[in-house]
């Protein structure tokens, strides 16, 4: 038998669809947590070399181009995995099965589910506002990184650019911890998160206006222009995210977004109606695509 029919328009859609269906029902990884999953295989070097090379004695200059280095190989490494990831699954006749426990295991869209439930844990009194506040930034970040992010990757370059994808997320998280900006060692890994994620970023604040739709109390244009204002080491979903609930994120020094920093359970609840609303608008495009590019052929194979 040869290689699955990996040339029809309908297809990688149809994969990321199946993906994102099987990350938030199962999680990720796929079979019961027993595969190791994408974001593991570089979740484990990039924390060994961030322990062994980011040392407090050593000069900012060293430590950033000790960070790049670390940065520069590991990107190599995930765009080589991509390209035989590429030619192993295209080149069997299982490939297909194979590329979709991939995708599904680079996806990290049940992440803001355990960041909501810590913040509700922690948070006794209304006056306890930075859980909440660092919820919704997990929120956007996921939504940004865990989704937008390696799926524009997947639908423009294919496997190998999903995996990239999937590995800046994770050397950005892993080397630069919660604020990346901070340390020289993380220069790197942020950079070159930031960069691939700012297009997706800005595309996804569209999705975002369409999702805030469904979600009471939101300023259904606030995310677009916020997102479109982000500039520097803003975040475009994290700037979308606090235009759209009218509080201010991602400070200090610097915030995203013209509202109160006094964030509530209220704006904690909303923040999650919209990522759950998101995630479906995209689900929804996707099935779309999908659908209209396989309507030609079920009315070609009509026997009437």
């Amino acid at each position: 038998m040869g290689p699955m029919p990996y040339g029809v328009a309908w297809l990688p859609p149809a994969m990321l669809l199946a993906a994102l269906l099987l990350d938030l029902l199962f999680g990720s990884p796929a079979i019961a947590g027993r595969v190791p999953g994408l974001a593991q295989t570089f979740a484990r070097p990039a924390l060994f070399l961030t322990r062994r090379l980011d040392r407090p004695s050593r000069t900012s200059h060293v430590l950033a181009v000790r960070g790049a280095l670390v940065a520069a190989l590991l990107l190599l490494f995930a765009a080589a995995l991509g390209v035989a990831l590429h030619h192993f699954t295209h080149g069997w006749q299982g490939g297909l099965a194979v590329e979709l426990l991939v995708l599904s295991s680079g996806l990290a869209l049940r992440r803001p589910f355990v960041a909501v439930r810590r913040a509700l844990a922690k948070t006794k009194t209304v006056a306890e506002h930075a859980p909440m506040r660092t919820a919704i930034e997990q929120t956007a970040g996921a939504l940004e990184s865990g989704l937008a992010l390696p799926v524009v990757a997947y639908l423009v370059l294919g496997l190998g650019g999903f995996v990239i994808a999937v590995a800046a997320r994770v050397l950005d998280r892993a080397v630069g911890g919660a604020r990346p900006g901070e340390r020289p060692f993380a220069a790197a890994a942020h950079a070159a998160h930031r960069l691939l994620a700012a297009l997706p970023g800005h595309a996804l604040a569209l999705f975002l206006v369409l999702a805030s739709v469904f979600v009471p109390g939101t300023a259904h244009f606030g995310a677009l222009r916020e997102a479109w204002k982000s500039t520097g080491r803003d975040r475009p979903t994290l700037a979308a995210f606090a235009g759209a609930l009218r509080v201010a994120l991602g400070g200090p020094p610097r915030w995203s977004g013209k509202g109160s920093a006094r964030v509530t359970p209220s704006d904690l609840g909303r923040a999650f109606a919209l990522y759950i609303a998101s995630v479906l608008v995209i689900v929804l495009a996707l099935a779309a695509i999908v659908l209209a590019d396989l309507q030609p052929r079920l009315i070609m194979l009509d026997p009437e």
